[in-house]
């Protein structure tokens, strides 16, 4: 068959293309035997794909990105040796796996702002149903969440924009109050935006701080309200409404939470600042999809049985819920304190800084008692012990408040009063335990889909202070990283600051002479004055009139987080950078391109 495919001299031009053609079609199917045997043979060829994948979808050059292919995967250097072709198929192959993943994040995006808006929406019906009811006082309470969640975004607005002139700021706050802003951020984000000058954080910055207002303020409030109002029959009039407003409420907490965790882990700035915590979810898709469907699985069995446990408490006596509830927060808070790790990653100082410290552990322990959310186990937030400690105490807690309720149901004081709805023990028991096992089920196929190096952090002991002084002490090859430490309060990095002035005043020259990339107006504004102990060279990155970052309460607000502290790294490429980048996506679409119709 070689020889019948091989082009000859006296063949005309439509046969010599024929030929060709041919050719290069069994060439392939050669290929593709090829790789079919060598997968069998090699287990790592198949996420080798993954990893191309993923380097060629944060714009790296296909020629890096293969290279580090084959140092990566050995076994895929022995086909390109047998056939050159392989490495434009792995180009090929690599493009379309990474615009997969594009589309995939842009549906789940766009989703979870279909859902988020659909459940304020669903709120506000309700409320409107019931103002005029004789209940009226869950109305209120409702209306009490709406209101605080729609305060919090209002502020995000108002730090996000504050530099902008008065009608943007306006009409941001206008989407805010027409309950389309989570679609208007996924857009953004969908649309590749960059973050514009003047504003604090990136579209996608801006899109997360509004998710997890919604999270904290909106979603797990509505969730206790109505739960507790189902039990004790005060939305009899309209139940379906509620009902349904209740689905919509836990749908889109446990989406949130699931999107935060996965959003975080798979991010390659993430990754590469600190690998010992980012990157235990796979590269493949499939496995990517198997830990979301996880993730969102169990914060909506979390949130489930919290609420339903802490509504059949409160029937019986609310105290004894809020009682639990303080006693919880407040042993959290004496161990952050005995452990010396209580105040905020943020650079503030004073008595703000125990304000906003307060807040964001609070906001932090919330939301891991009521979603489970897995990112939570972050030194800065809970740790992954304590994380741990929650998760498994949460089964004990729900059970001991249903066998509460069973108790009070059968006494005096429990058949006098008039309930609606009265559980027998099978139905509490059926509940609450089918929902505790299908936590852990989930829980078992996350912990056997994730890395298994990264198990440990779910127990980590280390505190916030560690994880600081690790992100200055772990990349003494990357400047960039290592300057992010200011950007850190002092007191998590007190012991090495000596260290951290002495570098710093040392290599500020350096930067200024080579002029990287990252080294710009913005990394310059993060370098505090006692940091530079050389008062000429402090001169230098001051003579710019570069406006120093200083922190007002909103931007307090903005950067506290739900999320683990990140460093604020530069987002504002230099255009050269970015016409870089824009080539090499042009090129290797070109490339792809020309390469299927080829092989068309």
């Amino acid at each position: 068959m070689d020889e019948d495919l091989e082009i000859k001299p006296q063949d005309t031009e439509t046969s010599r293309l024929k030929r060709r053609l041919q050719l290069q079609e069994a060439t392939i199917v050669a290929l593709r035997e090829e790789v079919k045997a060598l997968t069998v043979k090699v287990p790592a060829l198949k996420p080798g794909f993954h990893f191309l994948a993923s380097h060629l979808e944060e714009n790296e050059h296909e020629d890096d990105a293969v290279g580090a292919l084959f140092t990566l995967y050995p076994s895929m250097a022995e086909l390109y040796e047998k056939f050159p072709v392989f490495e434009e198929l792995l180009v090929l192959a690599g493009v379309r796996i990474a615009s997969g993943h594009k589309q995939r994040a842009a549906f789940r995006l766009v989703f979870g702002a279909i859902l988020s808006i659909s459940d304020t929406l669903s709120d506000v019906v309700l409320i409107y149903t019931y103002f005029p009811t004789s209940k009226s006082v869950f109305a209120i309470a409702c209306v009490s969440s709406l209101l605080f969640n729609i305060v919090i975004q209002l502020l995000t607005v108002f730090v996000q924009y504050r530099n902008h002139s008065l009608q943007r700021r306006i009409t941001e706050s206008l989407y805010v109050l027409t309950f389309i802003k989570p679609g208007i951020d996924a857009y953004r984000v969908v649309n590749g935006n960059e973050m514009e000058v003047g504003c604090l954080v990136s579209p996608k910055g801006e899109l997360e701080v509004m998710r997890m207002s919604e999270l904290f303020a909106e979603s797990i409030p509505f969730t206790l309200i109505l739960t507790y109002a189902l039990l004790t029959g005060n939305v009899r009039e309209e139940p379906v409404a509620a009902i349904f407003s209740l689905i919509i409420s836990v749908c889109s907490a446990a989406f949130i939470s699931a999107g935060v965790s996965y959003d975080q882990d798979t991010d390659k700035k993430h990754r590469a600042e600190n690998p010992n915590f980012y990157g235990c979810i796979p590269d493949d898709t499939m496995n990517r999809i198997k830990v979301f469907t996880c993730c969102f699985t169990i914060s909506a069995c979390q949130l489930t049985t919290k609420a339903l446990a802490c509504s059949l408490c409160a029937v019986q006596n609310m105290f004894t819920v809020f009682m639990y509830l303080g006693v919880n927060m407040g042993c959290f808070f004496l161990y952050k304190l005995c452990r010396g790790d209580l105040t905020t990653p943020n650079p503030i100082y004073g008595v703000l800084s125990v304000v906003i410290s307060f807040l964001e552990r609070f906001c932090h322990k919330t939301v891991t008692d009521f979603t489970a959310n897995v990112h939570m186990r972050s030194n800065y937030c809970l740790g992954g012990l304590y994380w741990t400690f929650t998760i498994l105490s949460t089964p004990v807690v729900c059970l001991v408040f249903g066998a509460r309720y069973l108790t009070y149901i059968e006494s005096d004081a429990g058949k006098e009063r008039e309930l609606p709805f009265i559980l027998t023990a099978t139905q509490v028991y059926g509940v609450i335990g089918g929902l505790i096992v299908l936590e852990a089920m989930a829980f078992v196929v996350y912990f056997n889909t994730i890395m298994p190096k990264y198990i440990s952090s779910f127990y980590s002991m280390r505190t916030g202070h560690d994880s600081c002084k690790r992100k200055f002490l772990n990349h003494e090859d990357d400047d960039k990283y290592r300057l992010n430490i200011l950007t850190n309060n002092r007191k998590k990095w007190r012991s090495i600051e000596n260290d951290v002035a002495e570098w710093v005043t040392k290599k500020i020259p350096e930067w200024n002479e080579s002029q990287p990339e990252w080294w710009n107006a913005q990394k310059k504004s993060i370098i505090p004055d006692w940091v530079v102990l050389d008062a000429e060279v402090l001169q230098t990155i001051r003579i710019t009139e570069v406006k120093r970052s200083r922190q007002s309460i909103f931007q307090m607000v903005m950067s506290l987080s739900f999320f683990e502290h990140e460093d604020q790294d530069d987002d504002n490429d230099a255009e050269t950078s970015l016409k870089k980048k824009a080539q090499r996506r042009r090129t290797l679409s070109n490339n792809a391109r020309l390469h299927v119709n080829e092989a068309d």
